[in-house]
């Protein structure tokens, strides 16, 4: 059979997705015309869809080591990089391809930037991503995925969007305070722990007295007008900071004191938060809330409670927590917006998914809700207050 009679066939392959038929034919091909990339490419397109991604990503390597400059090549590493080697290498890569694409592939590099902005938001890079994405949109004003990625993960204040929508004003209040404190003393970042324990001590007592008491009337607010209170409110920083007590107007939204059998501990949550300082506010909880999730991903019992008695966790680690943080943020949005229904956990099993088969994570995701609705006293599905029965009460 001809090489044209093959091709003929591995085209019919992948169209009718007959993809084993597709990979072995590509691999005859590969071996016949080394110099092509078009086959490497059908190769790893076939592997793809056959699940076996890793493989796929091995095809694909090696043949961007021999065909830099192809593109398309390039386009199916990124995303393969990202979901097999993480977030950081999907970075590595989109940088590497952005300086030899040609000036008149367009759509090329919209897509690339647009991963780039991803890769960014997955390792919690959330403002460097926020700017790759809207430096892409002013050029590429018609790439759909851009806008809708702005819109997804941008908050009423431009700016990247919480666990929870009820901690954008605390984060939004806390900007603009650090950014004062480092104007004032002309610095650019922190010098110390102590340092970043003391201001945001300081931020959090203001909050509280100044902002939190006020929480009826800036429901009603604008964001402009929400930030011009805030910028017109002053953190007095030389004062001695009280850290013991409670940060109102955060995680307590999602508590009803009067009905709950055991208090959320604020004291708690500070402390988790300082244990995992590179979590987003308040993950420490829902790190500890998706537990059921990481031991499914091989995190041992023994390691975790290690790392709560502050060993410091490996770039694995971190990124498994991340990502536990990720699912339990989503189930914990969709339990708060339909108290006492299912949640909808589509975009928690999706993410779950990135790391356990279907099964594994539907059994997760269910424990997870559980330690949802008991830690942050939510209406869990067909119950008044989101607890279980304990016998105590009628």
């Amino acid at each position: 059979m001809t090489s044209s009679n093959q091709d003929g066939q591995l085209d019919d392959a992948i169209e009718k997705g007959r993809y084993k038929s597709a990979y072995s034919i590509s691999l005859k091909l590969m071996k016949e015309r080394p110099d092509l990339p078009k086959y490497p490419l059908m190769a790893a397109t076939a592997l793809f869809h056959m699940g076996k991604r890793r493989d796929a990503l091995k095809i694909v390597q090696k043949a961007v080591k021999r065909f830099p400059e192809n593109m398309v090549l390039r386009l199916l590493q990124i995303p393969l990089e990202g979901s097999l080697e993480g977030s950081e290498k999907a970075e590595e890569c989109c940088r590497e391809t952005l300086k030899i694409i040609p000036p008149d592939a367009v759509d090329v590099k919209a897509q690339v930037l647009n991963y780039l902005g991803t890769a960014l938001w997955d390792q919690r890079k959330k403002d460097e991503a926020l700017e790759v994405w809207r430096d892409t949109i002013r050029e590429f004003p018609a790439f759909a995925a851009v806008a809708e990625n702005l819109r997804e993960h941008t908050n009423q204040y431009g700016e990247p969007k919480s666990v929870h929508p009820v901690m954008d004003d605390l984060n939004h209040f806390s900007r603009i305070q650090v950014g004062r404190y480092f104007a004032e003393r002309g610095q650019a970042e922190f010098r110390s722990e102590s340092e970043v324990t003391h201001v945001y001590g300081a931020i959090h007592m203001t909050w509280n007295e100044q902002i939190a008491p006020r929480k009826e009337e800036t429901e009603r607010m604008t964001a402009a007008e929400k930030t011009a209170l805030f910028e017109s409110v002053r953190v007095d920083f030389a004062r001695a900071v009280d850290t013991s007590g409670p940060l109102q107007g955060g995680l307590t939204e999602f508590r009803n004191s009067e009905e709950s059998e055991v208090e959320l501990s604020e004291d708690l949550v500070n402390e988790l938060d300082s244990i995992f300082p590179f979590l987003p506010s308040g993950g420490g909880l829902l790190a500890m809330c998706a537990v059921p999730l990481i031991a499914s991903c091989g995190l041992k019992e023994r390691r975790f409670r290690a790392l709560l008695d502050g060993k410091p966790p490996t770039d694995e680690e971190k990124d498994l927590l991340i990502w536990g943080v990720d699912v339990s943020g989503a189930l914990l949005t969709s339990l708060v917006d339909r108290p006492g229904k299912s949640p909808d956990v589509s975009e928690a099993l999706e993410i779950a998914m990135e790391r356990l088969d279907e099964r594994q994570a539907r059994e997760a995701i269910g424990f997870v809700i559980d330690l949802l609705v008991e830690g942050f006293n939510v209406p869990g599905p067909g119950h008044k207050t989101g607890r279980k029965s304990t016998g105590r009460r009628s």
